[in-house]
């Protein structure tokens, strides 16, 4: 599945310019792995990017104002923190993609490595409209310590560090959605509900159709499940939890 396919794939990510370094590792984890996989990445500050560091020929800088209005993006930037500001954009970058001719898109935290081929992604995407990995496989055990599930529970049930979607009406629909409820309510407001894009991902299984929830232990590994997927390293790999299945992808949050 690593391979070459007629399959018009993207990943995507989004950053403000501190975060280059962590967005061009991301990319050539994937460029690894997955080579006819295009990267883009959305950056959100453009003045005095440094964009002579970037190779045009394998990273695609997507300017915001390309993927909505100008007048629209400019009310977003002035209500919103960089960090709600940044997870705000992905339906937009999302329906971009789309729109330019992608057929199966994938969007990625910047601080995320990928370490094995996505090929349980990729094979979910082949019949699913959306993919999500949740923030835990296992419970917390009740031991004062945290993160615990009511972290978790803040938080949303699914990490929106990973998203992978597929063109279809029901994906069009699942995005219109959502970005109308991000260009005002992307918040990190716990009293409110509302914690950035993530929250609203909760309704989404119940909302809309051919959603899978990807159970793979060796996706999105991070500090908030790592008490259940402990990693050891054989043979020169890295394998996670009591399956000892092959760690896919790690998101270095936080």
């Amino acid at each position: 599945m690593s391979g070459i396919t007629s399959v018009r794939r993207a990943v995507v990510t989004i950053i403000a310019k501190n975060y280059l370094a962590l967005a061009k590792t991301l990319a050539n984890s994937l460029r690894q792995f997955h080579p006819d996989i295009d990267f883009h990445l959305l950056v959100i500050d453009r003045p005095g990017f440094p964009l002579a560091d970037i190779d045009p020929t394998s990273i695609f800088v997507i300017d915001p104002l390309r993927i909505m209005d100008g007048a629209e993006f400019s009310s977003m930037a002035e209500q919103y923190d960089v960090t709600e500001l940044s997870t705000s954009l992905k339906p937009f970058a999302l329906q971009y993609l789309f729109n330019i001719g992608y057929e199966q898109i994938i969007y990625f935290d910047p601080d995320i490595l990928i370490i094995q081929p996505l090929d349980e992604i990729l094979a979910a995407l082949d019949k699913a409209n959306i993919v999500l990995t949740p923030h835990l496989l296992d419970p917390i055990p009740m031991d004062g310590r945290l993160p615990d599930e009511p972290f978790i529970l803040k938080a949303g049930a699914y990490n929106l560090g990973f998203i992978g979607v597929k063109a279809s009406h029901e994906t069009w629909r699942f995005l219109d959605w959502w970005s109308e409820r991000l260009k005002t309510l992307c918040k990190i407001a716990i009293h409110k509900g509302l914690f950035v894009d993530q929250k609203w991902i909760d309704l989404v299984p119940g909302l809309f159709d051919g959603v899978t929830i990807l159970k793979h232990p060796g996706y999105n590994v991070a500090y908030w499940n790592v008490q259940s997927r402990r990693l050891v390293e054989e043979d020169g790999g890295y394998y996670v939890g009591k399956e000892h299945a092959p760690l896919v992808f790690y998101h270095f949050s936080g």
